[in-house]
């Protein structure tokens, strides 16, 4: 069996992911009685930062399969670094505010913050919808047989083997006990008709094929009625 994939199949919904760092910096604003900066006075300085990017799959799912991932070995920082530039996006406006982020987090926030950052980013990223494209491209080809019945793939595969044969060529087909008791119910009909009559009436010594084509009509006829109610 083979299959066939459209590029980009599906695309992630590009709804921005926007962030916030708080951190604190002098406050410098004049005392009314001094006219001076009160001294040690800090104030609360927000910074916004916007993702407009795409992280693929592949990419969120080596997170997840790398729940304890380690900033400190080189796998773990160029995975890290690899996120926030999909996070972030390829355009000039998007590099230049990763540029931002990365120099406010290296003078400004430790580790944990980071690492906060990016679990909060992850779980953002893995949860926008998915859209399809308008003008996608057919879906995949399987090439083969496959099983005309509404049941699971390994239903299909279950129950005896039996070879029907009627005015075409014979035919093998797969039955479940119900079929199977059907179609040997079938054929034990005539044969039960034709030894009741023994007694009454002389054998042939010709045999002739009216005596065995109707029986393998009989037969096919009860097996495929009884597999279209079946998928009906």
């Amino acid at each position: 069996m083979s299959r066939r994939y459209a590029a980009a199949k599906r695309a992630a919904v590009a709804e921005p992911v926007t962030f916030e760092l708080t951190y604190e910096v002098p406050d410098l604003t004049p005392d009314e009685a001094t006219g001076q900066p009160v001294p040690d006075a800090v104030r609360e300085q927000v910074e916004t930062f916007t993702c407009r990017g795409r992280v693929p799959v592949l990419l969120l799912s080596e997170f997840a399969r790398q729940a304890d991932l380690d900033a400190a070995t080189p796998e773990g920082a160029a995975l890290i670094a690899d996120f926030f530039r999909h996070a972030f996006g390829p355009g000039e406006d998007d590099v230049r505010e990763y540029k931002r982020f990365y120099r406010l987090v290296g003078e400004r926030f430790d580790d944990d913050v980071l690492m906060d950052v990016l679990a909060g980013l992850v779980e953002d990223f893995g949860g926008r919808p998915t859209e399809r494209p308008s003008t996608s491209a057919p879906g995949p080809s399987p090439t083969g047989t496959s099983s005309t019945g509404g049941g699971s793939p390994a239903a299909a595969l279950e129950g005896p083997v039996v070879t029907l044969a009627g005015d075409g060529p014979p035919v093998a087909v797969q039955l479940s006990e119900d079929e199977l008791a059907a179609v040997l119910a079938a054929r034990k009909a005539p044969a039960d008709s034709s030894t009741s009559s023994s007694g009454t009436s002389s054998t042939s010594s010709t045999p002739t094929s009216s005596t065995t084509s109707p029986r393998r009509r009989s037969a096919s006829t009860a097996a495929r009625s009884t597999r279209r109610s079946k998928a009906t």
